[in-house]
């Protein structure tokens, strides 16, 4: 290949894509120098991912800004890159109100909500390897997995099955998603529900077990006749955040609502038919 056939290639739009990619730097010498000089006087993390970021049109404008996240021993940290300049976010383990995981056809993200700061973290679907062991760290971190035997993992997994004939795809996500160690309490799922002429609400599961409450659920509108047929949003909720589970009737929108409530934030609230005895006994479970 010539030098003008290299250059061309090198500009090619699925290159530059794959530049933006995400990767585990093995020391602090494989990232930019703006991120070396964080680690002068600082360990560098556990398990850390680079993401390079994104450019949008001009080369000025950046879409996406670069950043890198790692563990320490009782936080995560997150570098950014702002104007020229680091700014670094620490979410502290037992602050954590839940993390929320998204995996939508070419695109995902990582989100880490918490009492003190939250991060979100954007990525190519592509990179899906490399996050599926940062987010099953992160998830051990903030609700460590129980100590349960083998039989009872087998059990809750079991439990499961029978969304198969109904969901499939959460079906399947949800007996992967399933730590060994952990116990499942209670099962509650969702079929999808009509707004309007146009317009449904996308069906969820619910599964709660001893350790964490795990929703699975595609994006909360779709146009009638679209359908979420690849990935789906996790939202992993520690039970040491959770205050209560409610449930109860929303007059106004002619159906139930199932309320999570975690320490020092605003309730997750999933509306469901009013009919929807799962949901009722999920949070009579709690």
């Amino acid at each position: 290949m010539t030098s003008s056939e290299s250059d061309w290639f090198s500009k090619t739009s699925s290159v530059q894509t794959m530049k933006a990619w995400a990767r585990r730097p093995e020391s602090p010498s494989e990232l930019p120098a703006m991120f070396q000089k964080a680690f002068l006087d600082e360990p560098f993390p556990l398990d850390p991912v680079f993401l390079p970021g994104e450019t949008s049109g001009s080369e000025r404008f950046v879409a996406i800004p670069a950043r890198l996240a790692g563990f320490y021993a009782d936080h995560l940290a997150v570098w950014e890159e702002s104007g020229g300049a680091l700014q670094k976010t620490v979410v502290p383990f037992s602050k954590i109100r839940w993390t929320q995981r998204g995996v939508m056809l070419l695109s995902s993200w990582l989100d880490v909500v918490s009492e003190v700061s939250s991060v979100r973290l954007s990525f190519a679907s592509v990179n899906e390897e490399l996050m599926d062991p940062f987010l099953a760290r992160l998830r051990e971190a903030s609700a460590p997995s129980g100590q349960q035997e083998k039989s009872v993992w087998e059990s809750g997994r079991q439990a499961l099955d029978r969304i198969g004939d109904l969901h499939f795809k959460f079906m399947s996500y949800g007996r992967r998603l399933l730590r060994p160690g952990d116990r499942v309490l209670e099962v509650a799922y969702q079929q999808s529900r009509k707004l309007g002429w146009r317009k449904i609400a996308t069906p969820f599961l619910v599964v709660l077990t001893d350790k964490e409450l795990l929703l699975i659920r595609d994006p909360e509108r779709l146009r009638r006749g679209r359908h979420g047929s690849y990935g789906a949003v996790f939202t992993f909720v520690p039970r040491t955040q959770i205050t209560a589970i409610t449930w109860g009737e929303r007059p106004r929108r002619h159906a139930g609502s199932l309320e999570i409530f975690v320490a020092g934030g605003p309730p997750l609230i999933l509306d469901a038919d009013l009919n929807n005895g799962e949901m009722a006994a999920l949070a009579g479970r709690f």
